[in-house]
């Protein structure tokens, strides 16, 4: 889906990270996603489907890079979200 998605031509590449290399890091080795309990405990429903939200974070990636690449200012409410983003220390 994420190959479709970003209109990627040829084949994805990616880099797997060992789970040891995070150090302390305290979280689980393999997420299952559950949202029963919120949505027992506070009527949570999802109102974005998986495939938009896809789409809605490869386009706000995408904007990220461009704008690191090409020195362009973000929109204003993009530019928190992109300063939270992983490697924005270095920016």
């Amino acid at each position: 889906m994420i190959k479709r998605l970003s209109g990627t031509p040829g084949e994805l590449k990616y880099r797997l990270v060992p789970y040891e290399t995070f150090g302390k890091y305290e979280d689980v080795m393999r997420r299952v996603p559950d949202i029963s309990k919120a949505q027992r405990l506070l009527g949570f429903m999802p109102e974005v489907s998986l495939e938009d939200g896809l789409t809605r974070t490869i386009e706000w990636q995408t904007m990220v890079t461009r704008s690191r690449s090409q020195e362009v200012r973000l929109p204003a409410e993009l530019e928190f979200a992109a300063l939270a983003a992983p490697g924005a220390a270095a920016r």
